[in-house]
């Protein structure tokens, strides 16, 4: 199932699914720096760039296919200050490939146990974010072995920046 629902008018926030040839091959997550038209104009832009890396890369690894995309986005967008952060997942039979560049930790829900995991952004240190010139990143791919009944949870920062009536954070 997915849900989506912008805070604002004009949203950053969008996600993405890969078919290719009608079968699954996998989704993404993402979050563009900033609100309004700025942030809007960036997701359009965005957007069309992760769709052509993913279904262009299926013979490389998913953190190469994110570091083209973090390159392409750079080049693409030019002096413009917004980043992004998000997270690109590759199905790969019983397992998910999952690159997590700077974006809250994905979630899974295990059904055997009624426990929630925390996957990890990496294993071997920062990922970093997309976009931002002269940044290093290192993008790293981490493995999740997917089981009957298991559900994978990816948000944006609106979950964790929600607030009551009183504008207090939860």
């Amino acid at each position: 199932k997915i849900y989506n629902k912008a805070l604002m008018g004009v949203s950053g926030d969008l996600y993405d699914i890969f078919y290719k040839d009608e079968v699954l091959q996998g989704f993404g997550i993402f979050d563009v720096s900033g609100h309004g038209i700025s942030s809007g104009l960036v997701t359009m832009l965005v957007k069309n760039i992760i769709f052509q890396e993913f279904l262009n890369g299926f013979d490389k690894k998913l953190e190469d296919v994110m570091t083209i995309i973090n390159d392409r986005i750079i080049e693409e967008k030019g002096q413009i200050e917004n980043y992004l952060t998000g997270i690109l997942v590759r199905l790969n039979k019983s397992k998910l490939e999952i690159v997590n560049a700077g974006h809250p930790n994905a979630l899974i829900y295990r059904a055997k146990t009624k426990e929630v995991e925390i996957v990890p952004r990496c294993i071997n240190g920062n990922s970093g974010a997309i976009g931002i010139i002269d940044l290093p990143v290192d993008f790293e791919t981490v493995e999740v072995k997917m089981n009957k009944g298991d559900f994978l949870l990816l948000y944006t920062d609106g979950i964790l920046e929600n607030m009551n009536k009183n504008r207090d954070q939860y």
